[in-house]
């Protein structure tokens, strides 16, 4: 009913209307050279777009996590001082510590023993490096997303970070300082990263692809992630630890030409995007192509439903450095899988996060073009299930034990439930802020990646000495704790309106014929079309 419609002035999501209005424009257009293009076999460029940014989410989560696998080879556990030295004793010592059947700690192999003795307070700080400098560039890579595009940022950002991969092995051998610098600078330019997604989805994708969109790069890079610690595990017992940072650099500088040579910012640069695809964009779309001003920080930060995002945030950054992190830690040191094993078993939980990522952001679009749900009711549903999801299980593998089978199902389902994120929480600065949403996002990522640096560092402190599992229960009640905290809060504060000084570049647009975007130009052309025709039509009467 027309009652029950939110107005134009206090909701901008969109409403079934909008989203039936974009759809048929795509088809009220699929003529003249678009439809020459397509009879010729050439799909819509935002596909390509979407395929190279997925490409290259898959590569900067590649150069993050290979030191976390790489690290069980490259350190040698043996010399380490440790209450316990085997995965085995130390369930047994936790479950059975007097039982004259528990079996003896299965002798070390050596094709595990590696060149650095470093305890796990040092490996906590080697693997927090990258954090500490990822903090560094998260608000500024949102701005120049917004201002400059994001294809600039991410290039250059890749290519860097690619490089200093192949250094890696070098700043190893002269000691953990060197590797904590290379990490770090590696953080810094990871650190535009994902703010550049939120301006790209925005300027490439119409309004009723964006959920799918969003969630098919998300859950490919936790595909990624999962493909990198299988590739790692394997790489460094063929060809030894080295092999992987030489492997993931080389890809990175590899991507990093591509997208420069064939990404565009925005549809009405790329040469190839045609007429009907850059109105079906377009439709409904206040994304600016370029923002004028500066983002109001000020109002970002004192605002309630940005608050939501940003304790959000923080919930799943924790739980993805902890899977990114100190997930191989676990598997071999409590559950007992060997490097090969690890490599797999370490990337399940991730597989499952993507699988749920491609099937929520598919159910999401559909609900919406349905009108089954409304973008707030979907937010709300998938956030709610996402926390309590991984809150209660995260709880649950503290009771399981010595049965690696359990703890990782267990964990898997964790991260299963943890995949709802990308069409809840994730999603949401594009809802409230379409021009300012890398900005959003920014600031977001700096507070719960700043919290979430205290992850490695935490549980290294927690386990330090003895890798029992009691003592890795302490790192689940805590991870359990920080996402039934963010259920609450999260639905307490949330929105999907858009808010008031997101709008302040509709205003700068309006008096700067600069700023005006391809999307408010293709808004324009359609409507003076439209009056025309029916102006055409009044005189035919």
């Amino acid at each position: 009913m027309a009652s029950s419609m939110p107005s134009s002035e206090t909701s901008p999501t969109p409403t079934s209307l909008e989203l039936k209005s974009a759809m048929a424009t795509e088809q009220q257009y699929i003529d003249g050279a678009a439809a020459g293009a397509r009879r010729c076999g050439q799909p819509p460029v935002r596909l390509l777009v979407l395929f190279l940014v997925t490409g290259g989410f898959m590569v900067q989560m590649m150069l993050r996590v290979t030191l976390s696998v790489a690290m069980v080879a490259m350190v040698n556990h043996t010399a380490i001082p440790h209450a316990e030295v085997s995965a085995q004793a130390a369930c047994s010592n936790w479950i059975a510590a007097d039982s004259a059947a528990a079996p003896p700690p299965p002798e070390h192999d050596d094709t595990e023993v590696g060149e650095y003795v470093w305890d796990e307070f040092t490996q906590g700080l080697l693997l927090a490096a990258f954090y500490w400098g990822y903090l560094v560039t998260q608000v500024p890579g949102g701005f120049l997303a917004e201002r400059f595009g994001s294809k600039r940022v991410l290039g250059v950002s890749q290519g860097l970070n690619g490089a200093l991969a192949l250094l890696l092995p070098v700043a190893a051998d002269g000691g953990p300082g060197w590797v904590i610098a290379v990490r770090f600078i590696q953080g810094v330019c990871c650190g535009p990263v994902y703010p550049c997604l939120f301006p790209l989805v925005a300027r490439w994708f119409p309004l009723d692809e964006r959920q799918r969109a969003f969630s098919f790069v998300n859950a490919m890079t936790a595909f990624g992630i999962s493909l990198t610690t299988t590739m790692a595990g394997q790489l460094s017992t063929s060809l030894g630890w080295r092999s992987v940072f030489y492997t993931s650099g080389s890809i990175a500088l590899l991507w990093a030409a591509a997208w420069m040579l064939l990404v565009h910012d925005t549809p009405h640069e790329h040469p190839s995007a045609t007429e009907a695809e850059r109105r079906r964009i377009g439709a409904g779309n206040v994304t600016s192509a370029r923002t004028v001003r500066r983002p109001p920080y000020g109002a970002i930060l004192r605002s309630a439903p940005v608050l939501a995002i940003i304790i959000a945030e923080t919930a799943n950054s924790w739980s993805l450095t902890y899977l990114m992190t100190s997930l191989p830690t676990y598997m071999k040191h409590v559950l007992g899988f060997d490097l090969r094993a690890n490599g797999v078993l370490s990337g399940l939980p991730l597989v499952c996060r993507g699988l749920m990522m491609l099937t929520g952001g598919s159910l999401a679009d559909l609900a919406l073009r349905r009108g089954w749900l409304r973008v707030v009711t979907i937010r709300r549903l998938a956030a709610g299930l996402s926390s309590g999801g991984c809150a209660l299980l995260l709880f649950l593998v503290t009771f399981v034990g010595c049965q690696p089978a359990v703890a990782t199902l267990f964990v898997c389902l964790a991260g299963t439930f943890n995949g709802l994120v990308t069409i809840g929480t994730l999603l949401n600065p594009l809802d409230i802020a379409p021009n300012y949403s890398g900005s959003v996002f920014g600031i977001a990522n700096l507070i719960g990646n700043g919290i979430s640096t205290l992850n490695p560092v935490a549980t290294g402190a927690m386990i330090r000495g003895e890798q029992t599992a009691e003592r890795w229960n302490n790192v689940f009640y805590l991870g359990a704790g920080i996402f039934a905290v963010n259920l609450v809060v999260y639905q307490a504060l949330m929105s999907a309106d858009r808010q008031p000084w997101d709008k302040q570049e509709d205003g700068e647009r309006a008096g700067n014929a600069g700023g005006v975007g391809v999307f408010e130009e293709v808004n324009n052309r359609k409507a003076a079309e439209a009056t025309e025709e029916r102006q055409g039509g009044g005189r035919a009467e």
